[in-house]
């Protein structure tokens, strides 16, 4: 019998009805539109269950128009759909949790929380424990063959490094993390126990929760929007593989306007697709619709979601929104002499004063972007070039939708064709994102 090939992580696929009337087209779902014959949805599963590295698909939507429309063509045992929530972000956490079969997203135990309320920590608060599970968890990773204790160099390096990485993602924990060291928790004595051979978990079951704990803590998954219809399972594998080359917790794709450049034309020369970018010393860029990341490992979630709602910046109103709740987080300043930096550079293009706005451009580095946002949402944020271009265009509204109805082989002979360059092209802004993710 065939073993199954090594799948490695879980997608999560956006197909919700907007609540806004404005973002349907033709009063539908996008999801549901045919491209073909086919919706924009199956297409989308098409690639992403033919990608080798690829487990499960959760796909969060209309559950019912779901169910009729990829039951029958997907198989159910890497499948699960489930009913979508109110929000953007609501749904990619809903789809998460999907992936866990308890339906958690962090391991429960009540017997070994009693154990450590129990103890001399003064753990006052429920952030509290989760660092300190955290911190065991992250011992029990250490821990290769359970027969064999850990050093104290070994769990001391572990517990320092978690506690360091609590320290950079302003948990603001400082008290706290100030009381936790490995000669603490060894005179606790409920968890961890020393002796002349080395440090091991005082039962078998125990280190196994910090495990689970360690794994799901760590996992990431792959979220997709159901509305590209020039995705491929190369586009995903290519976007995974550059992930693997850079220490982060969230992986943004991003096209270059180089990359992008002959998909804004049509057949007949007139005008394709129009869409902003956002500009960088290294290039011009703009979102190219995958985003890997670690859920259980970012902060701020509310001002992820308050940001996908503002995003489209070229409304003023949208514009100061952003800039108002940059104001009102650590480190603001930084933070929004970027997003000034960056709306002032498309302003002076847009009005004629293009040496101006390269001036200012000049002054905006990727690495400077990427650590802005990492403050903004506690992790370790990372901008993926991508040179697949066509999974940036994504059914934005009807115009988009009609030409790629009335294009698409066009657009994805484009993508062919153009592949090799693409990648050369892309190949300078990825070493600066490995250089400042490094």
């Amino acid at each position: 019998m065939n073993s199954e090939p090594d799948r490695r992580i879980d997608v999560v696929v956006l197909a919700g009805t907007s609540r806004n009337p404005k973002r349907l087209i033709a009063h539908r779902n996008k999801a549901f539109l045919e491209i073909s014959g086919t919706s924009l949805v199956s297409r989308v599963m098409e690639q992403v269950m033919a990608c080798p590295d690829v487990n499960r698909v959760i796909v969060v939507g209309p559950r019912e128009d779901l169910e009729r429309e990829l039951l029958s063509r997907f198989p159910q045992n890497r499948l699960k759909i489930i009913h979508q929530r109110s929000r953007m972000l609501e749904n990619v956490w809903a789809g998460f949790i999907a992936t866990f079969p308890d339906g958690n997203n962090l391991p429960r135990n009540r017997e070994i929380d009693t154990v450590l309320l129990g103890g001399r920590l003064p753990i006052r608060r429920k952030p509290h424990l989760y660092i300190l599970k955290s911190v065991f968890a992250a011992v029990a990773a250490q821990v290769t063959d359970p027969a064999i204790p850990l050093s104290r160099q070994r769990a001391g390096a572990a517990i320092d490094a978690r506690l360091n990485a609590f320290r950079d993602r302003h948990e603001r924990m400082e008290w706290f993390l100030g009381k936790i060291d490995l000669e603490t928790i060894l005179r606790e004595g409920n968890v961890l126990q020393d002796s002349p051979e080395g440090i091991r978990f005082i039962r078998q079951d125990i280190l196994e929760f910090f495990r689970d704990w360690e794994a799901r803590l760590n996992k990431p998954i792959l979220v997709i929007p159901a509305d590209i219809p020039l995705l491929t399972h190369e586009t995903i594998t290519d976007f995974l593989d550059r992930c693997t080359h850079i220490d982060g917790d969230f992986f943004f794709s991003v096209a270059t306007e180089d990359v992008l450049a002959d998909y804004y034309r049509r057949p007949d020369g007139k005008n394709g697709f129009i869409r902003p970018y956002l500009w960088l010393r290294e290039a011009k860029i703009r979102a190219a619709n995958l985003i890997l990341v670690k859920p259980n490992l970012i902060g701020n979630k509310q001002l992820i979601q308050e940001s996908f709602g503002i995003r489209k910046m070229t409304e003023w109103s949208n514009v100061f929104a952003l800039i108002w709740k940059l104001i009102k987080q650590k480190d603001r300043w930084q933070t929004v002499r970027l997003a000034v930096g960056f709306q002032l550079a498309a302003v002076l293009w847009r009005n004629g004063y293009g040496r101006w706005a390269e001036s200012v451009r000049l002054r905006l580095r990727s690495p400077q972007l990427e650590a802005a946002l990492s403050r903004m949402f506690m992790t370790r944020f990372r901008l993926i070039p991508t040179p697949y271009g066509g999974v940036s265009l994504d059914v934005d509204c009807e115009t988009d939708y009609e030409l790629l109805r009335e294009h698409l082989p066009y657009f994805t002979a484009i993508q062919e064709s153009r592949l090799t360059m693409n990648r050369q092209l892309v190949e300078h802004l990825f070493r600066v994102s490995i250089a400042s993710g490094g």
